[in-house]
């Protein structure tokens, strides 16, 4: 399982999906925080996430069959999260994240965790940051596919009038 909040999908995102596809046969992507909008932090809904997140995967050639995206919204108890996402999910091998307290409260409760670390220097912080002030060096940071959602969204307008 590959747990984040993909706000937006990049390019690290999709090279860690491959290198999860590399090993395993099926990925469960689970969008973190799905409940969560219209926010400085969090711009994009759920449906909005995996809209991107989709549209970069089938332009990466990557079969629907080899993948499933789950949303799962915060809960207010840190400690029952484990669980939480497991109920939603079902059954994983491993959790793959890059958030500091999700490797902490999967590892406290005996899951195998993969901390990920960035890749190619890119963070969905950075592109937002471009994002609202129109520099198009974002486009570097994702894939086309994720361009073209982030564009029909008009993300650019909704993150200069997001104020907190």
């Amino acid at each position: 399982m590959y747990i984040g909040k993909f706000q937006p999908f990049h390019k690290g995102h999709l090279q860690i999906v491959k290198n999860i596809l590399k090993r395993y046969d099926l990925i469960k992507i689970a969008v973190g925080s799905s409940q969560k909008h219209h926010q400085k932090r969090n711009p994009f809904t759920r449906e909005e996430r995996k809209r991107m997140i989709v549209a970069a995967l089938r332009e990466a050639k990557i079969s629907k069959q080899r993948y499933k995206i789950y949303f799962v919204p915060d809960i207010p108890d840190d400690n029952k999260y484990p669980r939480h996402v497991r109920s939603i999910v079902g059954a994983f091998d491993i959790v793959f994240t890059g958030y500091w307290l999700n490797i902490k409260l999967f590892r406290q409760t005996k899951y195998r965790v993969h901390a990920i670390k960035r890749l190619f220097n890119i963070s969905s912080t950075k592109i937002r940051k471009m994002l609202r002030e129109e520099n198009k060096n974002y486009k570097k940071m994702v894939p086309r596919a994720v361009d073209k959602v982030l564009v029909s969204l008009n993300a650019k307008k909704r993150l200069k009038e997001i104020r907190k």
